[in-house]
């Protein structure tokens, strides 16, 4: 079986193999945060890991030894993002809204679109063979908290997310996230990021629930 932590043959982080501790995944995702605060005002190229370092109080040092590159940044901070949207979700379900209503009303709060510099990170991330690998990973990684929610909208105990069809449901669903981000960047500016995702959403709700009214 592969290596996940390669696609095709691109190294997505090194030191990601071992389980971590509390301690080191709190600094993973302050950093992470501190990443995707900083690409969302500077952009991709004017982006430093010395600039991540000094928002997330860290040293450069420590930013490296937690992701090998740039790019990985870009990737963690990507996930940042999926993971920001993804508790929106949670909350508005717990608001008693549907499946589909959660999503397209979290993507519409500008959740997946927080800054003015987002098709330039896209574009950079798609126009690089590593890079972009980097920024699908970011988005698998989030694949089975997705299939939890999906499975707590549908009515069905969590433990149910591991079932062949929850899992392709989430798989098509951040596929789909990722997809919209393209269609968006090509669109040239002439449609908005929230109604692209919205539409993708639209697209497979048929598909994301059983239940009729999701």
């Amino acid at each position: 079986m592969p290596d996940p932590d390669h696609i095709a043959g691109v190294r997505i982080d090194a030191r990601r193999a071992e389980s971590p501790s509390p301690r080191r995944s709190l600094a993973r995702r302050q950093i992470a945060e501190a990443a995707a605060q900083v690409f969302a005002e500077l952009g991709f190229v004017e982006t430093t890991v010395d600039a991540v370092a000094e928002r997330a109080s860290v040293s450069a040092r420590t930013v490296y030894r937690h992701f090998g590159s740039k790019g990985a940044l870009l990737a963690a901070g990507f996930a940042v993002r999926i993971s920001d949207y993804l508790a929106r979700v949670s909350d508005l379900l717990d608001g008693g809204m549907g499946l589909t209503a959660s999503l397209e009303n979290a993507a519409r709060s500008g959740f997946l679109d927080a800054s003015e510099h987002t098709e330039g990170l896209v574009a950079a991330a798609s126009d690089e063979g590593e890079l972009w690998a980097q920024w699908l990973w970011a988005a698998h990684r989030q694949h089975d908290a997705l299939a939890r929610l999906m499975c707590r909208a549908d009515g069905r105990p969590e433990e149910e997310a591991i079932d062949a069809i929850w899992q392709l449901r989430a798989a098509a669903l951040l596929n789909s996230i990722v997809t919209a981000h393209e269609v968006w960047v090509r669109s040239s500016g002439r449609r908005e990021l929230a109604d692209v995702l919205a539409e993708a959403i639209r697209a497979l709700a048929p598909i994301l629930s059983d239940r009729p009214d999701a």
